[in-house]
């Protein structure tokens, strides 16, 4: 049944076996604080781009005219951007969060490898080994 035609095949169907099973399927190296940093700086340009796209700002529309003759305190437009600047600080704190997160994420990797890296034989700041 065997012959050197199906060995040789068997050889080459184990080493691409053992190739596709080196292949990491899992998120390791995976870096979760720079996807929400890109997605907050995303976010931040897409409000700059609805503030540009806003036009000019003597232009009044009937809506408006109307909201100021029932008397409330904003017109809509100042109102939404109000709300604008709100999420755009909000960004901001989310996004100087995220560099001191990975700040500490960082360090916590540096000291991971510090610790990896001492002696076995080498003394702690009080004498102990």
């Amino acid at each position: 049944m065997s012959g050197p035609v199906i060995g040789l095949w068997m050889q080459y169907a184990s080493f691409a076996n053992q190739m596709v099973r080196s292949i990491v399927l899992d998120d390791r190296n995976r870096d979760y604080t720079k996807e929400q940093r890109d997605g907050l700086e995303d976010s931040k340009k897409a409000l700059d781009e609805r503030e540009k796209d806003r036009g000019s700002k003597d232009i009044k529309m009937p809506w408006e005219d109307f909201d100021n003759m029932l008397g409330s305190r904003y017109s809509r437009s100042e109102y939404d951007r109000n709300k604008e600047l709100e999420q755009r600080e909000n960004i901001d704190k989310a996004i100087d969060k995220n560099k001191e997160k990975r700040d500490k994420e960082l360090e916590k990797e540096a000291e991971k490898k510090r610790e990896k890296d001492r002696s076995p034989f080498e003394r702690d700041p009080w004498g102990r080994w």
